[in-house]
């Protein structure tokens, strides 16, 4: 009898234990899980090292972040052709808005 007793007690903390660990695994996934409603936002400029543009992009991100949403940034240092491979990648990506921010001659 004492035997079944110290069993069914082993038995009892392993399923607490277990439940427990669960619990916590559970917890930590959450805090780390992207929220479902997360949009990517994809962003292009003409080059970063321009401060004109370093300063929008900060702006944007700052928007984007506290809405909780991602941006997705793309610098083609003044080459149109790669800004324009850039663009094509970003409208075949998960980014569901991208800009573009282009030089043009005045």
């Amino acid at each position: 009898m004492e035997l079944f007793r110290r069993t069914l007690a082993g038995l009892l903390m392993l399923v607490a234990a277990v439940s427990v660990g669960i619990w916590v695994q559970g917890r930590f996934i959450d805090a780390v899980r992207l929220p479902t409603h997360t949009r990517m936002i994809g962003a292009t400029y003409t080059t970063l090292s321009d401060p004109f543009y370093e300063t929008i992009n900060d702006e944007i991100q700052m928007q984007i972040k506290s809405n909780g949403d991602l941006l997705l940034v793309r610098d083609p240092g003044q080459d149109q052709e790669r800004q324009n491979q850039e663009i094509e990648d970003m409208s075949e990506s998960e980014a569901e808005i991208y800009g573009v921010y282009e030089e043009t001659d005045a």
